[in-house]
């Protein structure tokens, strides 16, 4: 499996590049939560715009030099007694309409009261139908078993990152993508200023992962164009320092999650 954290304002402040350089491939960052706030609206995590940010500057490389953005993903806490719609609409609205990650957006599903599945999928539609995107579950089988309720059948179709590892896969699901083992003390081995931190592993091959996020493997295809973002594929002869040098450019223009050696309206890396 691949390895991944999830992160919110409880791993304090956060290196992303030596979380990336300690072995994760993605990060999931915790964006909002259905909570009402006084004086109208929800919760919003009050790191989750500065850990935005600092993630998408992080990359990684592969075993044959091929050069990746450190793939992010946002969740959103439910609140089971939180009208649907009102909590899909804050979400959408915290995490940045023309940047909202490689990988699809995240409901997490914890909230210790009784929740019927139709109005859980109120939700998800909602996002669905913004984003483009099949949203994520995250939750438990224990909590599935204990508070979903009504026709489930519906949420066998959406991916499921569970929680906590090793446990059988709960129903409706036959399979688990995600696995999180939670609450380790490895958070300052990646990068974290506090010892708390949930580790991931995704189900699948590096180049699994990056097809999961619709980004081309190194190799294979076209610049493709991806939720109003564009990316490029780097080639083995880009050595470090050209690389940076295209790099600076390209997150000065704050639209690019790779390079190629095409003409991006960026800079253009002549082949060596």
């Amino acid at each position: 499996p691949v390895l991944g954290t999830d992160v919110s304002r409880w791993q304090g402040t956060i290196n992303f590049q030596q979380m990336a350089d300690a072995g994760a491939r993605y990060t999931f960052i915790k964006a909002s939560d259905g909570l009402p706030v006084a004086g109208g609206g929800h919760w919003v995590d009050p790191e989750f715009a500065a850990n935005w940010a600092k993630s998408g500057r992080a990359h990684w490389v592969d075993r044959n030099g091929h050069v990746y953005p450190l793939l992010r993903g946002a969740y959103h806490f439910y609140r089971n007694t939180v009208d649907p719609i009102a909590q899909a609409a804050h979400f959408l609205s915290v995490v940045p309409s023309g940047s909202r990650g490689e990988l699809p957006l995240v409901v997490d599903l914890e909230d210790e009261s009784t929740l019927d599945a139709a109005v859980l999928r109120r939700f998800v539609d909602h996002v669905r139908q913004i984003d483009g995107r099949k949203v994520i579950i995250y939750t438990g089988g224990w909590w599935v078993r204990q508070y979903l309720r009504g026709d489930t059948r519906w949420l066998a179709s959406l991916p499921l990152w569970h929680t906590p590892r090793a446990e059988p896969v709960p129903a409706p699901w036959t399979s688990i993508l995600i696995d999180q083992e939670p609450s380790t003390l490895r958070g300052r081995e990646f990068g974290c200023s506090e010892d708390g931190l949930d580790l991931d592993y995704f189900a699948g091959k590096e180049s699994d992962l990056l097809k999961f996020a619709s980004l081309p493997v190194a190799g294979r295809g076209r610049p493709r164009e991806q939720y109003r973002r564009t990316y490029w594929l780097v080639d083995d002869a880009v050595d470090i320092a050209d690389y940076l040098k295209l790099a600076e450019q390209a997150w000065e223009k704050k639209r690019t999650r790779g390079f190629s050696y095409e003409d991006d309206g960026i800079g253009v890396l002549e082949k060596k």
